[in-house]
């Protein structure tokens, strides 16, 4: 697959997916393998088990997501998106 393609299923997945709380949707975005990290500081999930789990703990805590994504901007095989969102949590509105 092309990484233009690539990166634009991810961002399409990610933000119809994210609002809806599908975590089968975006994990399947995810290899077998894959490490993900969601926070800087923090120790990476592992594996595709570790994805569906930080999702579900992640989605299970949030309410009225709402999010949009960038163009996906691709060099060879590698893309960056750039994305927002804002979220309750806690009875406490979110926003990155």
């Amino acid at each position: 697959m092309v990484a233009i393609d690539a990166a634009e299923r991810w961002r399409q997945t990610w933000e119809q997916g994210w609002p809806r709380g599908d975590v089968d949707a975006i994990a399947g975005l995810y290899a077998p393998d894959a490490t993900y990290r969601a926070l800087a500081f923090r120790e990476p999930d592992r594996g595709i088990d570790g994805v569906r789990r930080y999702l579900r703990e992640n989605f299970d805590a949030e309410t009225e997501v709402r999010c949009r994504f960038g163009e996906p901007i691709t060099m060879g095989a590698r893309a960056a998106i750039q994305w927002w969102a804002s979220w309750i949590e806690a009875g406490e509105r979110v926003s990155d």
